[in-house]
């Protein structure tokens, strides 16, 4: 997608409650955690203030960017993959005659798979008692939010495909 730099010009003076190297909070031994998963088009930051609203509320929420499916997700050896504009909806929105829906019902083994990558590194996190979240996280407590679309059984079946919880 290409914007012109003005589409931005705003985003400056966005607030957010979110505070980079915070200390982990000490009312809790261990904390339950949210993988929230972004919708078609979209990127983690398009949520921000879900995520800060969960966050508030005692759980760490870990975010993805999905390849493909977000606006862009670049990787950290400077990879860039861009949004597949195949995942657009068509209008009306998940019609039933939808020429694309055999493509999404596809996408949804990557996203889980996209899912089982980030609580391997949850999990390892965890382990490691030099980082900040290590030994702070109830693995026995991860839940996820989405907010891809529902398409037919494999659309529902996202959470529970990458072994968490819910899927709101």
């Amino acid at each position: 997608m290409e914007l012109p730099r003005s589409a931005f010009a705003g985003t400056g003076s966005i607030r957010t409650h979110a505070v980079r190297d915070a200390p982990v909070a000490k009312e809790q031994e261990a904390y339950p955690v949210l993988v929230f998963s972004h919708g078609r088009c979209e990127v983690r930051e398009h949520n921000t203030f879900q995520v800060e609203e969960l966050a508030s509320h005692g759980y760490v929420v870990v975010t993805i960017d999905h390849p493909s499916a977000a606006s862009g997700v670049r990787f950290p050896d400077g990879r860039l993959v861009e949004f597949d504009a195949r995942l657009l909806p068509p209008w009306p929105r998940y019609a039933p005659d939808d020429p694309e829906a055999a493509l999404l019902d596809s996408v949804i083994p990557f996203l889980a798979d996209d899912v089982h990558f980030v609580l391997r590194r949850i999990a390892a996190l965890n382990a490691d008692p030099e980082e900040v979240l290590g030994g702070r996280l109830d693995l026995g407590r991860v839940g996820g939010v989405r907010r891809f679309p529902r398409r037919g059984r494999r659309g529902r079946s996202l959470c529970p495909r990458a072994g968490v919880r819910g899927g709101a």
